[in-house]
């Protein structure tokens, strides 16, 4: 019984990594925002150079990347001094990466 209950847990998480997509923000989304809300679990994030300005608010999705395209010194989420940069309510698994 509990051999069948991890070999369907395996067969799910590799199901999720064969079919995570890259979303590419502002290509395939305007708005980190829209791409953090249309991603699913194990899908990654991708920003391009620039300035957002932007509050983002973390979608309850497990797994999900938020990556800059060439690396923080190219990309900035600027939150205006509005409130969070970044506001995560609930629980994210080592999985989720912010970079």
């Amino acid at each position: 019984m509990h051999t069948n209950i991890l070999i369907l847990l395996i067969l799910l998480l590799l199901t999720s990594w064969l079919y995570s997509t890259t979303i590419y923000i502002p290509i395939d989304f305007p708005t980190i925002q829209a791409g953090l809300d249309a991603s699913q679990t194990g899908d990654t994030v991708m920003v391009a150079s620039g300035i957002y300005f932007e509050n983002l608010i973390w979608p309850y999705t497990h797994n999900i990347k938020l990556l800059s395209e060439l690396g923080a010194d190219s990309t900035i989420i600027d939150g205006s001094s509005i409130n969070r940069v970044i506001e995560i309510d609930g629980m994210l698994n080592t999985s989720t990466i912010i970079n």
